[in-house]
């Protein structure tokens, strides 16, 4: 009895390790910052930039013009990690950090100016997040969000390349920012503001109780969130969110989030201990792996067809 006992235990056990769908990554590469690599973007033919750091102590931007082979880090000069990177072209881009810090370059990232946005941020230092995410939607018009601890934060807006900084302060943590020609839409946590033009207009969404982490378009014109609870939510107008599916890993429970990126018809999120997903159908149906050595992704990145993620210690994976 005990025998057939075990073998059962043990059909089940081989059975669950099966159904984890290992996925092997395809190369890993260093950026030589020893930091969680937080953003990623390909600025040029084989120029990628990645943003690194850690909380309130210190922060890199880094520079690749071999796609990963080799990378120049340039140190950030105030104590604040990197967490988002924007360019407007191959030249002019900015970085975000801690405090509400902000820094820009003229030269693809090569060197970094600390940027300085004047009164328009809250009197107390206690009530400057981080920033989180950055657009640049063109050469004036600019949007970034942020938050600290779960409960503050912050939708930013420029009309005229940063003369003027005009902002909205709320008791929610936002993580991403999402701009097109129609809309704006911030996010993160129990929190989804959307506008039909600009800052302005943002108003509450029905989104509540769940922590979106990232958000893009789909094929079909409508916009998917991921979470740090591993689930999705899709709305067609901005103000309207579903929960399209929750995904979990067999006996580990649910899959936590962190980022997603698309790719025409492919939709792709990564997040905490290795979880990948991916959508060959614009999130409709996903296939989710876990990368060997289950590290912990912060960031993707899509070049041509091959996919990055950002990991901890400076590590850049390629997974497909």
């Amino acid at each position: 009895m005990k025998n057939a006992a075990y073998i059962c235990l043990m059909i089940i056990f081989f059975s669950c390790k099966k159904e984890k769908n290992e996925l092997v990554p395809l190369a890993v590469f260093d950026v030589g910052t020893a930091c969680r690599i937080n953003d990623l973007e390909p600025l040029s033919s084989g120029r990628w930039i990645a943003c690194s750091g850690v909380r309130n102590e210190k922060g890199f931007v880094s520079v690749s013009e071999d796609e990963g082979k080799t990378w120049n880090a340039f140190q950030l000069d105030q104590p604040s990690s990197a967490y988002t990177i924007d360019f407007v072209d191959s030249l002019y881009g900015f970085c975000g950090g801690d405090f509400l810090h902000l820094w820009r370059t003229f030269d693809g990232g090569k060197t970094w100016g600390y940027y300085w946005l004047g009164n328009q941020v809250p009197m107390n230092e206690e009530d400057r997040p981080g920033v989180r995410d950055f657009r640049m939607w063109n050469d004036s018009t600019w949007y970034f969000c942020g938050g600290e601890n779960l409960g503050e934060g912050i939708v930013y807006e420029t009309k005229d390349a940063g003369v003027h900084w005009y902002y909205q302060f709320s008791q929610h943590e936002y993580r991403a920012i999402f701009k097109d020609e129609n809309n704006l839409i911030a996010a993160g946590h129990g929190s989804i503001l959307y506008s039909h033009h600009d800052l302005d207009g943002l108003q509450s969404s029905s989104f509540s109780d769940d922590f979106i982490t990232d958000i893009c378009m789909t094929p079909n014109s409508s916009w998917l969130a991921c979470s740090y609870q591993g689930a999705f939510y899709e709305s067609e107008d901005g103000l309207h969110w579903n929960q399209k599916m929750k995904a979990n890993r067999p006996l580990s429970g649910s899959l936590n989030w962190s980022c997603m990126t698309s790719s025409g018809e492919k939709i792709y999120a990564a997040g905490a201990d290795g979880a990948f997903g991916e959508s060959q159908d614009g999130g409709f149906h996903w296939t989710i792996y876990t990368v060997s050595g289950e590290p912990d992704f912060w960031s993707l990145m899509v070049v041509d067809d091959r996919v990055f993620a950002g990991s901890e210690k400076g590590k850049i994976y390629r997974i497909f």
